[in-house]
């Protein structure tokens, strides 16, 4: 909350996973909309045995949609990153953590957020960059918000 002290208890709740090493990647608009259609995959393929975890993964400056009734490689699209379309014959540095099966060298994440909680003195507010939903209707098994 605005004026709040953010605990090592706060930050350990949020960053505190089985995978939490962090690393860096080039990767292409096709690579990146490959990495959001295998993790969509993941959670809403017709066949429930085939659904893994539960959440998409969060973007920083990348937005895009979701079409959760669509078929695999047909849910991801509209990718602008901060407000501009991403180019197809372009690489991005792509930092991330908590991929699962690849180990990086990477510092764990928390040790990163709390570098970045250490060099800011009052954190800004910041709006997350929330994944579009189609085709969703009054579907009671998604939540709106």
């Amino acid at each position: 909350m605005p004026g709040q002290i953010i605990t090592r208890e706060n930050l350990m709740e949020q960053t505190t996973i089985t995978y939490p090493n962090t690393s860096l990647a080039q990767m292409t608009r096709a690579e990146i909309k490959q990495h959001l259609e295998t993790l969509c995959d993941k959670i809403f393929n017709d066949d429930p045995y085939q659904h893994q975890g539960g959440d998409m993964v969060r973007t920083g400056g990348l937005v895009y949609a979701c079409e959760p009734a669509a078929k695999i490689n047909s849910r991801i699209s509209d990718m602008p990153l901060n407000g501009q379309p991403i180019q197809a014959d372009k690489s991005y540095k792509v930092a991330r953590w908590g991929v699962g099966s690849v180990q990086s060298a990477g510092e764990p994440v928390w040790e990163v957020v709390e570098q970045y909680l250490k060099s800011a003195p009052i954190v800004k507010d910041h709006t997350p960059n929330v994944p579009r939903l189609i085709g969703l209707g009054s579907n009671p098994g998604f939540a709106n918000d």
